[in-house]
């Protein structure tokens, strides 16, 4: 079903948004596949329990997007601040994406899965990431600092630097030999 502006329960494949004026409109179940966003205006877009797959956000604006129940397959998504969208209704879940320079600070992100995906150099800054799924992810550069990460899952995850002195851990799960990196804030020799 269309009108102007407002889009349901639809396939888009391949469209090329990139540098466009998206703002205000609403997708409501709608599966993006290969399309890029790039530099695109999505301010006050909703996003409803909708699909992206193979897409690229990169340098896109979110400020005030709501993301309710919004997967992201195999996407690229580069700066972007995710701390600028509707805070109320922002649901998200990741899975194998290229997540880099993104900003996620102050956010409620509980439950939030991150699976199999690059996260490089992003901020978690004071983020509610309790029970969040890390798993077989890459962290190089990520910062989590007085972040709730609390009953998080981070097995096989690789490349994260945690202090566990200024984040809430209690009964977040991590690997070895990659947890043993949970020692470098600490004054010790391992041998």
């Amino acid at each position: 079903m269309k009108t102007d502006k407002n889009l349901i329960d639809c396939e888009i494949k391949n469209k090329d948004f990139s540098s466009q004026n998206l703002n205000e409109r609403t997708y409501d179940n709608c599966v993006f596949i290969n399309c890029d966003f790039t530099e695109s205006n999505l301010g006050k877009t909703k996003f409803l329990e909708c699909t992206f797959k193979e897409c690229n956000f990169s340098n896109s604006n979110l400020i005030e997007t709501a993301m309710p129940e919004v997967e992201f397959d195999k996407c690229k998504l580069l700066g972007l601040d995710f701390s600028k969208c509707n805070k109320t209704i922002l649901n998200l879940k990741f899975s194998e994406c290229k997540i880099g320079h993104c900003n996620f600070q102050g956010l409620k992100l509980k439950k939030t899965s991150f699976l199999s995906s690059e996260v490089l150099n992003c901020d978690f800054y004071q983020t509610n990431l309790e029970a969040a799924n890390f798993e077989g992810t890459d962290l190089e550069g990520t910062i989590f600092e007085n972040t709730n990460i609390s009953k998080a899952s981070f097995i096989n995850s690789r490349n994260y630097s945690i202090d566990l002195k200024l984040n809430n851990v209690k009964m977040a799960k991590f690997s070895q030999p990659e947890a043993l990196r949970l020692l470098k804030f600490f004054d010790v020799i391992i041998h």
